[in-house]
């Protein structure tokens, strides 16, 4: 049981830090896109 909860909480971690990566780089993108427009 205890290593089923560890297990769910690492693929939690891990899709956290996914989800995350790809809301900076969908940022970093539209700021680029932005960036370069204005220019």
């Amino acid at each position: 049981m205890n290593m089923f909860k560890i297990m769910i909480d690492t693929q939690l971690t891990l899709l956290k830090t996914l989800i995350d990566s790809l809301i900076n780089w969908k940022i970093r993108s539209t700021l680029f896109h932005l960036k370069s427009e204005g220019n």
